[in-house]
């Protein structure tokens, strides 16, 4: 009701705004659509989502807004809207493909979003993906720089924590906060190419633990592929032999996270236990039928994991000038509700 003017009104035909989105390309339903809603001082006054049929309703007194339009696979749309009393104001949209692209001010929408405007957002027309550019995770402290922050497959929304990718230990990691890998620190970063048909960044630092030992990762998006692809280069630029574990960490944490790992099934202990790979990928995800994956270029890696976290780890010996390469693909896919939510990873 409007203050001043008691009584009961319909829900879908007071003020506010409501519209479908769908797909310019292919006319379907847009679900998982955020819709931001912003007054004319730029303050967010609300968001809303499109649910399965691409719909979405929000309330907001008389007034001009600016709507914002983000879901991932699709370019964002802005317009200008006047709320009138008494009256919806309709905003249908038919969203375009997102091109191939790495850049700032994008976000990836979601409940568990984190970046900031200032990120890099990787994206395509089959997802999207967060890396932090300065935004600091109290997790990550210190090293959050370079590390996915935020991460969704079309038609749905961000669930992921964060990925603490890579990290590189004098230890091997071990019980419930083996997580906690502060091991690897980017120092800068730089975007290697804008757009299609392959964006890419490279964030470069080096180990907290492992003297010497320097790191470059970067990041690559294309047109068509649900994964962005990342490569991680160990450069010993000491006199003497390092040896130490390196791997990488996904933390999930949307509603009924769980842990995969390949020829294991789910994951859902609150222990962690040392798991061998009947194939190279690690994965977690959720009640949202999005699966998210680490699927790795090479074997002779082992899993740790608990339902609410998985790691990869390896043992490396790098000699004095030499390279080690760390190569796996990020991937983001709906996993259609499958009994089995992590079959969808041995496909990739």
């Amino acid at each position: 009701m409007n203050d001043g003017r008691p009584g009961a009104r319909r829900i879908d035909a007071g003020d506010g705004l409501v519209g479908r989105i769908t797909s310019r390309a292919t006319g379907r339903n847009a679900p998982n659509v955020q819709i931001a809603i912003k007054k004319s001082d730029g303050t967010t006054f609300g968001t809303s989502t499109t649910d399965t049929t691409g719909e979405f309703l929000a309330f907001a007194p008389p007034g001009d807004y600016t709507v914002t339009v983000n879901g991932v696979g699709y370019e964002p749309v802005t317009a200008a809207v006047t709320v009138r009393p008494d009256n919806q104001t309709r905003v249908d949209v038919a969203l375009r493909q997102a091109a191939v692209r790495v850049g700032t001010g994008h976000s990836v929408p979601g409940p568990q979003s984190q970046a900031t405007a200032n990120d890099l957002v990787l994206s395509n027309s089959m997802m999207a993906m967060a890396v932090s550019a300065g935004s600091e995770d109290p997790q990550l402290s210190g090293v959050t720089l370079g590390k996915p922050l935020d991460i969704a497959a079309v038609g749905h929304l961000d669930q992921l924590d964060w990925m603490n990718l890579p990290y590189a230990s004098t230890a091997q990691p071990r019980g419930t906060n083996a997580w906690q890998q502060l091991t690897v620190r980017s120092t800068g970063f730089e975007v290697l190419s804008a757009d299609g048909p392959a964006a890419s960044a490279r964030f470069t630092g080096a180990s907290t633990q492992v003297p010497d030992i320097a790191v470059a990762t970067t990041f690559t998006i294309r047109q068509d592929e649900p994964w962005v692809s990342a490569e991680t280069i160990f450069t010993n630029n000491g006199a003497v032999p390092r040896t130490f574990w390196l791997g990488d960490v996904l933390d999930h944490d949307g509603a009924g996270q769980r842990s995969g790992v390949a020829g294991h099934g789910t994951i859902t202990a609150s222990a962690p236990a040392d798991f061998t790979l009947a194939q190279p990928w690690i994965g977690m995800t959720g009640s949202d039928a999005q699966t998210y994956g680490l699927l790795y270029d090479e074997p002779g890696f082992t899993a740790y994991a608990t339902g609410i976290w998985v790691m990869s780890q390896r043992k490396v010996t790098i000699e004095p000038g030499a390279t080690f390469a760390l190569r796996r693909r990020i991937a983001a896919v709906d996993n259609g509700g499958a009994a089995d939510p992590f079959a969808v990873l041995a496909t990739l």
